[in-house]
């Protein structure tokens, strides 16, 4: 018997519900978050402090949108509609209910990219029945040792931007935590003030500005 390695290039998987879609040409909101979160000196929690390859990566964002098309599956059945309605009813949040009555289907779209102050933005969706943007994250940080203000504070910043753009105030935070074995799922509901959102947006615009000086937006 005779076993040889054979070359697997990574780059031909494309998991992405948008994989098709090109990006506008332009200053894109993960591009800030992601000068933001070097600027601000915010260690990424790790178990290596290897610096991933371009394949790595690439693997790495596959695996995040194999997430999203699970979530996708699971938003449509008769499962979820039952605990959305359980947890949005427990908390008397009666427009939602009375949306959620009024619509037979299509409460959750995908609005494709948007633009806001030139800033490109690219939500995953927005819950037409709840009121709030989705968000679906996937990450190898465990389900008891996540504080997102403390561990991911981009997913904040980003989905407080969506619901600017969509004059919303609440984001339902999905997340697949894959390195929970077996994996698990925690679903977070965030609620922010206007003042919140609008002092995030403030903050995010102020570091634009800051990389525009300093030469790092091409």
């Amino acid at each position: 018997m005779q076993i040889n390695v054979i070359p697997f290039d990574p780059s031909i998987i494309s998991l992405s519900a948008e994989r098709h879609n090109r990006r506008s040409p332009g200053i894109h909101l993960s591009t800030i978050i992601r000068d933001r979160l070097i600027t601000a000196g915010i260690q990424r929690y790790s178990s290596s402090s290897k610096v991933q390859t371009t394949d790595e990566k690439h693997l790495t964002f596959e695996k995040g949108y194999l997430w999203e098309s699970m979530v996708q599956e699971y938003i449509n059945t008769p499962e979820w509609g039952r605990i959305e309605w359980d947890f949005f009813a427990t908390r008397h949040l009666h427009q939602a209910i009375n949306d959620s009555i009024q619509l037979s289907g299509g409460h959750i779209t995908r609005p494709g990219e948007q633009q806001m102050d030139g800033i490109y933005l690219t939500p995953d969706a927005i819950n037409i029945r709840t009121f709030s943007v989705e968000e679906w994250k996937a990450t190898a940080i465990r389900a008891k040792n996540l504080n997102i203000p403390e561990r991911k504070p981009e997913w904040l910043w980003q989905a407080a931007s969506y619901a600017r753009k969509f004059g919303l105030t609440r984001a339902i935070i999905r997340v697949w935590h894959h390195a929970d074995t077996p994996p698990s799922v925690q679903q977070v509901v965030v609620d922010w003030t206007e003042e919140e959102i609008e002092s995030n947006w403030k903050s995010l615009l102020e570091h634009y500005e800051y990389m525009k000086e300093k030469g790092r937006v091409t």
